[in-house]
C-alpha cells in the first residue's frame, strides 16, 4: 500500500509553472513543477522557450523535482513542428528522467467532454504508481470511452486534415483583426484567440454581454482565464483576482464551421466599430 503523502504527492501537485511569451510565474510546492502550454512549436518565436523550458529542467534536476508538461494541443501547431519537453530527455539516463507528460484525446481527436487521455512516463517506477492511483481512483474512463479510443487511434489521417482545416480557417478568418488592431499577430497553435476590444470602451465582460445580446455571438471574457492566485501554503489559495491585462480582452474560439466563424467574425467586428 503507498504511503498517503506519497499519493497526494502525484494526486494534487500544487507547483505549477506557466510558460507565456515574455511572461512566467511560480508559486507553490517545491515537489512538482506543472508545465502548461497550449503548444511549442520549433518557430522563431519559441526559441526563447526552448531556451526557457531547459532552464526549468536543469532546475528541475537540481531541487529533485518531477516536471508535468500538459501538450494536449501537439496535433494544433501551425508553425513549425511541436516539440515535446520530454524530447530534450533523449541522451539522459532513463533513471535520470523528472518529465511526466500528459496527452488528452478530446483536443487531438474531438473526444471533448468525454475525459480520455494517456500519460508517457519518464521511467517504470512512475508508470507503476500511476496505474496504482488510477486503479483506486473515480478518474478512470468507462469501457465504451476506452473502445472509442481504440478506434479513434486509427484515424490519424482524419486527425492531420482537420489540423489543416483549421489552419484554413485561422488565416481566413482572423486576418481581418489584425488590420483592427484587435490581434497583434495570428495564433500559432491551438484554436483560440484573445482578442482585445479597448476599442469599443467596454470591458471584455460588457462586450461579451452586447455581443450575445446583439448580435448572438457568444464570445468569453478573458478575465476568467487569469486570475492570479496568492498562497499561503502549497494546498490553500488566500485570493484570486484577475490581471489587469485581461480587463479588455475576450477570448473567441475558431474550431466550428468554417463559415459559421467567418459570420460570427463579420458581426464581432461590426460591435468593434459601432
Amino acid at each position: 500500500m503507498l504511503p498517503i503523502w506519497s499519493t497526494a504527492r502525484v494526486l494534487f501537485p500544487a507547483f505549477r509553472l506557466f510558460c507565456r511569451p515574455g511572461f512566467g510565474r511560480v508559486f507553490g510546492n517545491p515537489t512538482y513543477a506543472r508545465y502548461s502550454c497550449e503548444y511549442s512549436s520549433e518557430s522563431k518565436w519559441s526559441r526563447s522557450r526552448r531556451k526557457n523550458t531547459s532552464s526549468l529542467l536543469e532546475l528541475a534536476a537540481a531541487r529533485g523535482w518531477t516536471v508535468i508538461s500538459d501538450e494536449a494541443y501537439e496535433d494544433f501547431v501551425y508553425e513549425g513542428r511541436h516539440v515535446s519537453i520530454a524530447a530534450l530527455e533523449r541522451g539522459l539516463p532513463e533513471r535520470d528522467r523528472r518529465v511526466v507528460t500528459v496527452f488528452s484525446f478530446s483536443k487531438s481527436h474531438g473526444m471533448t467532454g468525454l475525459r480520455l487521455g494517456y500519460v508517457v512516463a519518464p521511467h517504470d517506477r512512475t508508470a507503476r504508481l500511476l496505474r496504482i492511483i488510477q486503479e483506486a481512483s473515480l478518474v478512470a474512463p468507462c469501457t465504451p470511452v476506452q473502445y472509442g479510443g481504440i478506434v479513434a487511434l486509427a484515424l490519424t489521417d482524419e486527425v492531420r486534415r482537420r489540423r489543416s482545416a483549421m489552419l484554413g480557417v485561422r488565416n481566413h478568418a482572423l486576418t481581418p483583426f489584425l488590420c483592427d488592431g484587435a490581434l497583434p499577430r495570428l495564433p500559432p497553435g491551438g484554436w483560440y484567440a484573445l482578442l482585445n476590444v479597448l476599442g469599443s470602451r467596454l470591458t471584455g465582460e460588457q462586450f461579451a454581454t452586447m455581443l450575445l445580446r446583439e448580435r448572438r455571438v457568444a464570445v468569453t471574457p478573458a478575465a476568467g482565464f487569469s486570475y492570479h492566485q496568492r498562497t499561503i501554503n502549497p494546498w490553500t489559495a488566500a485570493s484570486a483576482q484577475e490581471t489587469p491585462e485581461s480587463r479588455h480582452l475576450v477570448r473567441v474560439a475558431f474550431c466550428g464551421d468554417s463559415q459559421l466563424v467567418e459570420e460570427g467574425v463579420a458581426r464581432f467586428r461590426r460591435s468593434l466599430s459601432s
